[in-house]
Order: C-alpha cells, then sequence, then structure tokens
C-alpha cells in the first residue's frame, strides 16, 4: 500500500513536476500536491496545509529556491525542504544547503529523490519525537518544582558545608525571609545562632543516611521535628541534603501522650511519602531518558552526511545524561539505588575519608596510616568500602574512651595454603589487605567469637544497634572477601580485611559508560517486554538494525501467549521489571521452566519494594538500570548469550 504524502512543489515547469511525481509514485508514495511559482501563492499555501515535504525548483522567472527556504524555515524550521533542479552549480548548491535545505537532487538525476524523501522524512518524524520527549521532560521538572513548593512544612536543600542552596515557598513564610537572604547562609546561622549540638545535620554526616531530631527552633520559637535526607551522587558521595522542619509545638502542649504519639507517626508517614515520590519521579524520568537518549543516539548514527547538526545532538545528550545522573540522585534519596563494582584505588579513598574521619574520633585519637606505595587499582564498591572504614574507625573510637592512636595500613598480598590455615573462610590467591588497627581496651576470646553477629553489642542500651560490624562483615561478602581479628584486653584490636584482587570489575549491573562496542547479532531472536511504547518502538529499532529478530509484547500476559504460540523458540528474554499487572521476575522465572536455555536481561529505572536486585542476580538474570545506552543494550545481549 502506497504512503499518502502531502508535496508543495515550487516550480514554473508542470513538465518537470508531471516527471517528478512519477518518480515520487513509483517509489511507493501517493502524493496530494499543489504547485507555486510565486512568493505570494507559497505564503498563502504555508498557512492553508500542514505539508510533509517541499520540493523547489532552484531558478524561475518569479522566484527562487533561496527565497522559498527563508520563507519556509521562518514558518517552520524542521519542514523537510529538497531542491530539484536542473541549473545550478556545486557552489550555489553547497550554499542552499549551508542555509538550511534538507538535500539537493539534480532532475538529471531523480533516481536519487525518493532516498533523499524517505530519509528527510525519517530524520524529521526523530526530530519531532525528540521535541515531545523533551517537553515531557520539561512536564516533568515542573511538576517535581512544584511538589517541593507545595510541601507544607519549611524545606529547604542544603550542600555538605551547611549552606542552603534552595527554600521553598512554606520556609519564606515562616522566616519572614527571602530566597535571596536564605541562599548562600548556613543553615545554622539563620535558624539557631549557632552550630546546636543535637543537629541532626552532623548526625547524618557520619552515618550517611536519613537522621532526625526534635529541636527548639529560636527562629520560628517552637519545637520541630528536623529531619535531613541525603542525596548522593552516582559514587556513592553526598551532593546535598533535603532539611524538612516539621512544626510539632501544639503536640508538646498536648498532654493526652497516645495523640501525640499518633500524629508524630502521621508526620513519618508523610516523610516516608516524600521517599516514595521521589522514587516515582525517578522511574517516570528514567524511561523519558532511555527514549532521548536513544533517539539521540540513532539520530547521530545517521547523521555522517550533515555534521551540522552534530554539535546540537552532542548538546543534547550531555543535557540528558545530566538528567540521568539527577534520577540517580532521586533514587539515592528513596534508597533504591542498586550499588555496582568498579575500578577504585583504596589508598585515594582512605585519603580523602580522612579529614571527615579526624572530625568524628575527636582531638585526643589520632590517626596515621602506612599505605603502600603505588598499590594498582582493583574492583570494589566504592560506597560499601567508605561505610567498612567508617564502621571500623567508630568501632575504635569507642575502644579509646581515654584517647589513642588508630592507624590504618593498605598493601598488596598473596596467600598460599599455609596463610590460609590460620583465617576463616579464606582461600590462596592475591588480595588488596585493609587493616585497622587500635590502642583500645581490646576484647577477649568470649567477645571476640561475637563481633560479627547482628545485634550483638558490648556498649551500654541506646548507645549502639550491633549492626556496625555485621555490615562491615556483609559488605566484605559481597565483595567475596574474608577477615582476621586478633585482640586482647588492654592490648588493642587489629582488623585485616581481605578483597579479592581483580583488574576487571566483577559487575553486577551493566555499566554504561564503560562499553565501548556495540557488537550485532546473528539473527537471534528476542522476546521484547516493555510497556512503555516509546521505548518498545526504541529498543525493536535498535536490534533489529543490528540483526536480531524482535517480537514485542506489552505485558507479561501477551508474552506469555507469544511464548507458547511460538514454541518457545527465543534465545534472549528482555524485559521490563515494573510491568502492568505483573512484574518482569515473575515473568522470566515462568519463561525459564519451560525454557531453561532461555537468556534473561532484565530492565528498570526503579526497582521500587516488589523487586529486590538481590531476587534477580540469585536467579542468574542480567540486571542493566535506565536510562539504557543502546550501546550497553547491546553489549549485555552479546554477553549473556556468550555465556
Amino acid at each position: 500500500m502506497k504512503r499518502r504524502i502531502h508535496i508543495l512543489f515550487i516550480e514554473d515547469s508542470f513538465d518537470d513536476v508531471t516527471m517528478i511525481l512519477h518518480t515520487v509514485r513509483k517509489g511507493g508514495f501517493d502524493p496530494i500536491y499543489t504547485i507555486v511559482e510565486t512568493a505570494d501563492d507559497l505564503k498563502v499555501e504555508l498557512s492553508r496545509t500542514p505539508w510533509d515535504i517541499v520540493i523547489a525548483d532552484y531558478q524561475m522567472p518569479k522566484f527562487n529556491g533561496t527565497e522559498a527556504l527563508k520563507m519556509i524555515r521562518q514558518h517552520d524550521p524542521d519542514l523537510p525542504f529538497i531542491l530539484v533542479s536542473g541549473f545550478i552549480g556545486e557552489e550555489h548548491a553547497v550554499e542552499i544547503m549551508i542555509a538550511g535545505a534538507t538535500d539537493y537532487v539534480p532532475k538529471a538525476n531523480l533516481k536519487r529523490l525518493v532516498p533523499a524523501m524517505k530519509r528527510s522524512l525519517r530524520e524529521h518524524n526523530q526530530v519531532l519525537k525528540r521535541r515531545e520527549a523533551e517537553a515531557a521532560v520539561r512536564k516533568s521538572d515542573k511538576e517535581w518544582h512544584e511538589i517541593f513548593q507545595a510541601i507544607g512544612q519549611p524545606t529547604i536543600i542544603l550542600d555538605k558545608d551547611f549552606n542552603i542552596i534552595k527554600a521553598n515557598r512554606r520556609t519564606l513564610e515562616t522566616t519572614g525571609l527571602s530566597e535571596q537572604e536564605l541562599v548562600g547562609k548556613k543553615c545554622y546561622e539563620i535558624f539557631h545562632n549557632g552550630l546546636p549540638p543535637n543537629c541532626p545535620m552532623r548526625k547524618m554526616l557520619v552515618s550517611n543516611e536519613h537522621e532526625s531530631m526534635e529541636m527548639e527552633v529560636e527562629l520560628f520559637r517552637g519545637h520541630f521535628m528536623v529531619s535531613c535526607t541525603p542525596v548522593l551522587d552516582e559514587s556513592g558521595q553526598l551532593e546535598k541534603v533535603i532539611h524538612i522542619a516539621t512544626d510539632i509545638s501544639q503536640l508538646k502542649e498536648q498532654e493526652a501522650e497516645s495523640l501525640r504519639l499518633k500524629d508524630q507517626l502521621v508526620q513519618a508517614q508523610k516523610m516516608e511519602a516524600v521517599g516514595r515520590l521521589a522514587g516515582g519521579i525517578a522511574h517516570d524520568f528514567n524511561n523519558l531518558l532511555t527514549v532521548i537518549l536513544g533517539n539521540v543516539q540513532l539520530a547521530q548514527y545517521s547523521n555522517h552526511a550533515n555534521p551540522i547538526l552534530t554539535p546540537y545532538l552532542e548538546q543534547i545528550q550531555q543535557s540528558g545524561e545530566r538528567a540521568a545522573k539527577l534520577t540517580r540522585q532521586l533514587l539515592s534519596f528513596s534508597r533504591k539505588q542498586p550499588i555496582q563494582q568498579q575500578m577504585l584505588n583504596l589508598n585515594e579513598l582512605i585519603t580523602g575519608m580522612l579529614k571527615m574521619l579526624k572530625r568524628l574520633i575527636g582531638e585526643d585519637i589520632s590517626i596515621e596510616t602506612s599505605l603502600q606505595a603505588k598499590l594498582p587499582n582493583f574492583s570494589a564498591d566504592e560506597g560499601g568500602l567508605e561505610q567498612v572504614i567508617m564502621n571500623l574507625v567508630l568501632n575504635a573510637r569507642d575502644a579509646m574512651p581515654d584517647g589513642g592512636q588508630i592507624t590504618i595500613r593498605t598493601e598488596l598480598v598473596t596467600l598460599n595454603d599455609q596463610d590460609c590455615l590460620n583465617i576463616p573462610e579464606s582461600d590462596p590467591g592475591t588480595y588488596v589487605r585493609l587493616t585497622l588497627q587500635d590502642t583500645g581496651i581490646g576484647m577477649d576470646e568470649s567477645i571476640l567469637g561475637n563481633i560479627f553477629e547482628p545485634f550483638f553489642s558490648t556498649k551500654d542500651q541506646g548507645q549502639g544497634t550491633g549492626l556496625g560490624l555485621s555490615v562491615v562483615y556483609g559488605i566484605l561478602q559481597q565483595h567475596k572477601g574474608f577477615a582476621k581479628v586478633e585482640s586482647h584486653l588492654n592490648s588493642g584490636t587489629v582488623f585485616q580485611l581481605f578483597f579479592p584482587f581483580s583488574n576487571i570489575p566483577e559487575q553486577q549491573l551493566i555499566d554504561e559508560s564503560k562499553v565501548s562496542e556495540s557488537p550485532s547479532g546473528n539473527g537471534e531472536r528476542i522476546l521484547l517486554v516493555e510497556d512503555e511504547d516509546s521505548i518498545r518502538s526504541l529498543f525493536k529499532i535498535v536490534l533489529t538494525r543490528n540483526n536480531y529478530q524482535v517480537t514485542p509484547a506489552c505485558n507479561a500476559e501477551e508474552a506469555l501467549i507469544i511464548f507458547e504460540e511460538e514454541n518457545a523458540d527465543f534465545q534472549v528474554l528482555i524485559s521490563d521489571i515494573i510491568l502492568t499487572g505483573a512484574n518482569g521476575l515473575d515473568l522470566a522465572v515462568q519463561l525459564k521452566q519451560k525454557k531453561p536455555e532461555l537468556k534473561v536481561i532484565l530492565a528498570s529505572g526503579y526497582l521500587g519494594d516488589r523487586v529486590k536486585l538481590s531476587s534477580i542476580l540469585k536467579e542468574g538474570f542480567t540486571f542493566i538500570q535506565k536510562p539504557i545506552a543502546l550501546p550497553s543494550l547491546l553489549s549485555a545481549i552479546r554477553k549473556v548469550l556468550e555465556k
């Protein structure tokens, strides 16, 4: 069936129009057209009909192609404009292309016309889709700003040095100050006339987790529940803090304890809702960004003949990547960001933490370091290692109430069978060893055997959770490492942590920033399950172009039907996790039962509470996080097929 198309001809020769129409119809188009020869006629037609494409001659008695192009670009900057002329030199052709023409086809070579039209229409359609997606992102950003402004409690955003970055409307109303008077000032200077001893921000900088504290705020002349929630960057470093002050003055005046507790619970639920909202927004952002970045990459692949668009496409891609970083921060706020291993240097990590660690332990405890020179990088989770070091230092501090010294050492070691006899759960091999030694009160054998057990603590009630060292042990287990601990009463403690040395990251997630190849397929069949039409369409285009046979499905029910009808003839399942009425993990498990050799890739911009990353990895499935770079998607497919 021929494709209907509206063509506006700017031509003074009816014979030439007839010849072009013959070529167009022969190329699979069903044209509806109008011919104009003057600027006035062109102006009328541009206002009358939405045209798909303009085909113009270069020189006419009363008009010319350059003037026509200028008028059309003023009317529609993106409308495809193809110059078809027999009386134009190369110099003039280059000039009109620079001026904004989509393509140039000599009348003597009309066989180029139909391919030029198809390419122009395809690129124009991509531009329209990209603009729609950009508008959707702007709308979501506006909605986030409106939500922030609508929060009923004074809410500010801080940097890690207590400086105010942004304040919502309620904060301005409560303080009587303008945003200009608040931004750049220390929060404690505005609200407390100095840093209060029970500041939740200080606690949060230590725990790197949400902290709240009931406080009397002098500026507000009342009691408030002040909460600080960290927003982390993609490397797990603190980037900013969401600070919310909830007025509880009325609750303090109420005598009924049950009512007071009930109202506090309501406030806590509101805070939790903010976290869920942040995760939900991040999910929508990641879906939109997958479409934007994917279409930009497709446009870049198709843009070799028109380098004029290259800087604009690169700018869109850079903006999209910055927006992706914002969604990761939102997910960090809601604690739904999966961790991943990366190549890092332990010496640099420790050096970067020293200043903060020294603030935490106090002036009566010193920290010394002995770091192996040129310690090689190895694969580890940066946030996890920071948590390990932090917990060990805090544990050492608590073991030295009268002061003392902490020594941190790093070295690359090789263990043999004899070495492993004295280290539980160890195996021979090469390891990065982190040693932390203190001069504290030490432990006896009865305590030493229980230190890694959850909720085991030697501190007084209310002074510790008993989870600090169990967290260290858990992170070490995630890295397939092990520990050796030596301690004696009044002789201090030595923790030796062994992390397997590898110069290749054992990543749980596909890290798109490190994928440089986009290997094509060999005709493998892929079942693609995605409930977002735009993402499903984008992935199908990309995978088809890369020699995969793609069968799309919009939900789990449809996927199951297709799988049965096709007699399970698929090599790979690619599925979104959060699907309408079901989830991708359950679908993958069902299909694997029907075909055990099926390879599975699951993707999501937000895991939520129903599906855990550990559950995905336990099944042996690959997980990639949205927004997904197209090379990462292709690399992930090849990786699972070659397992």
